[in-house]
């Protein structure tokens, strides 16, 4: 949420500029980092921890499938709650690299915001980058806006393509951050995907036992209604 207001509070005070705006997405982040750069950046930032990450990744894991057995040798094992530090710490120094005026991540989420030129030189940066660790861009699912006039935006549109054609261009207010809206216009669709997500699960709930129920009411229910106030309270600073 605080990503959210920060993002919100860049654009009000860059409101009179030619800002745009990149979402950007990686493909299946978590299982493919490279491992030797965990090992290395575990052995220079935390050396005593060195020898617990070794066990997890230090060697390839076997992985059956029917009666064959696949070598896990890339990422984070699934369910280790060490996994999101390792990416972030992986993750990190490419980030720490980027000069655009607004530069947020959560994991693998990333926004940029500020100049075209910038955003175009940043993620120039990340494709040129994100191999030496194992990542891969997923360019069709990176979103590119544009806050200025039209034709500024298409200006600002082929800088983008340029590095990759299948990025693809929205209005700025289509944007979205996390599931929350960033303009009053997608605020009434917003609350009524949510609304109608609550409403499924509610009517699904009756065709389980009341063991059941109960646990997805506590484990999913009640996160789904957290997510909707957290939509609901970042739209405050948005109204």
């Amino acid at each position: 949420m605080l990503l959210i207001y920060f993002f919100w509070t860049f654009l009000k005070e860059n409101v009179d500029s030619d800002n745009a705006v990149l979402k950007i997405d990686f493909k299946n982040a978590f299982n493919l980092i490279d491992r030797k750069c965990v090992l290395d950046v575990i052995t220079e930032k935390f050396p005593d921890a060195f020898p617990f990450i070794f066990q997890a990744y230090g060697t390839p894991s076997f992985l059956s499938f029917g009666c064959n057995t696949i070598l896990s040798q890339r990422g984070v094992q699934q369910g280790d709650p060490l996994g999101p530090l390792l990416f972030s710490l992986i993750i990190h120094p490419l980030i720490s690299s980027l000069s655009t005026k607004f530069n947020a991540w959560y994991l693998d989420d990333g926004t940029l915001a500020g100049s075209p030129s910038s955003i175009a030189k940043d993620l120039q940066i990340i494709v040129n980058k994100c191999e030496d660790i194992g990542l891969q861009l997923n360019f069709s699912k990176c979103e590119f806006f544009h806050c200025g006039s039209e034709k500024n935006a298409i200006e600002a549109h082929e800088k983008i393509i340029a590095i990759d054609p299948s990025i693809k261009i929205f209005p700025i207010n289509m944007l979205s951050l996390f599931g929350s809206p960033i303009h009053n216009d997608l605020i009434p669709n917003a609350i009524s995907d949510k609304i109608k997500i609550l409403s499924i699960m509610q009517t699904r709930l009756t065709f389980l036992s009341a063991h059941y129920a109960l646990f997805f009411i506590k484990k999913c229910y009640l996160n789904s209604q957290a997510k909707l106030f957290v939509t609901l309270l970042s739209m405050l600073e948005i109204s």
